[in-house]
């Protein structure tokens, strides 16, 4: 049902169209959006959004969230299946000049891969070595430039407090390698 002046229509199931944006179970509150949805707090898992797309493939994109402006596509989201219609990933797409590629992959048992579709490790970045690319480069930056400050470290360990080994950046002599 729509009013003839467009300002508010609350509909029979309790959803509003007012000024063009929709609200779903926002009840009588005007939508902050273009699509508010609202849980009214009873499901554990919040307000639900739902893409369902209607094959059964096991190989396949099964949902997709565009982000654009009038220019074109600027990222998106993309969910599908892999080796069986019930096991997915989740990409993330950016663009360049609207060229678009994938940048990570969360694959179906946790592993992430950047710049890699089929990570065989909890993380993969892939990339060129080349001298002067970034592009295979992980950065830990210290902001903090205070002295005794913690400096930026990558540490090995077993179980959440059982340092095994420890990469840690020196303040004078470079990188230090620590057993313990």
């Amino acid at each position: 049902t729509r009013s003839t002046s467009d300002a508010l229509t609350i509909l029979d199931n309790g959803n509003i169209i007012t000024n063009g944006n929709v609200g779903i179970g926002t009840g009588s509150n005007t939508p902050d959006g273009n699509l508010e949805i609202m849980s009214d707090g009873s499901d554990a898992a919040g307000a639900h959004l739902r893409l369902t797309h209607a094959n059964n493939n096991s190989t396949d994109v099964v949902s997709t969230v565009n982000f654009s402006n009038n220019g074109g596509s600027v990222a998106r989201i993309v969910a599908g299946t892999t080796g069986a219609n019930n096991t997915g990933y989740i990409s993330f797409f950016t663009d360049n000049a609207g060229t678009s590629s994938e940048k990570m992959r969360i694959i179906h048992d946790g592993k992430v891969g950047i710049n890699s579709t089929n990570p065989n490790a909890r993380l993969v970045v892939e990339g060129n070595s080349v001298a002067g690319d970034s592009t295979c480069a992980i950065h830990i930056i210290d902001n903090d430039s205070t002295s005794g400050s913690s400096v930026p470290n990558i540490s090995f360990r077993s179980g959440a407090s059982t340092q095994i080994y420890q990469i840690r950046a020196n303040d004078t002599l470079g990188l230090t390698f620590r057993n313990s």
